[in-house]
């Protein structure tokens, strides 16, 4: 699991914040930060056969059940954090677990997590990704934005 440093203190955070004002040159910056860094992911189902807090490998036997943030519409998106401090008040108003134990967090390579998060975006049932959602550093992100990202293009974000 990713280090809970505050806000100030992380640079992966700062470089998703920068990259909410949707210019080349800092959507480049986050762009250029992946290959180091982690994202975590909140899980709805425990995976199974997995020790808690150590490393496991990515098999395609290996299936995510993880938590989608709904809008104020009910469209609901992949939700991605950089640190835990944001998860904090979305568990309280959303009562997120994991099965009916206190919620668990999953940490993968910022990469693998944003092209899970792009598999899982149909635009009909799942509409976007949400990165640090309702903190400062919160990135929406729409499927095309994110293939973008996973391609390295860094094209201007709406």
């Amino acid at each position: 699991m990713a280090s809970a440093e505050p806000e100030s203190d992380s640079p992966f955070t700062r470089v998703v914040e920068a990259a909410r004002s949707g210019l080349r040159r800092d959507v480049q910056a986050l762009i250029d930060a992946l290959p180091d860094a982690e994202l975590m992911i909140p899980l709805a189902r425990d995976l199974p056969g997995t020790p808690e807090g150590e490393p496991v490998e990515l098999t395609a036997d290996l299936v995510l059940t993880p938590h989608l943030l709904p809008d104020e519409d009910g469209k609901l998106y992949c939700a991605l954090f950089t640190r835990p401090e944001p998860l904090e008040p979305i568990i309280d108003a959303l009562g997120w677990t994991t099965e009916d134990g206190d919620l668990k967090i999953c940490s993968f390579p910022a990469r693998v997590a944003l092209q899970m998060a792009h598999d899982a975006i149909d635009e009909t049932e799942v509409f976007g990704l949400v990165i640090d959602a309702g903190a400062d550093s919160e990135l929406c992100l729409q499927r095309r934005e994110l293939g973008s990202l996973l391609t390295g293009q860094a094209l201007p974000l709406v």
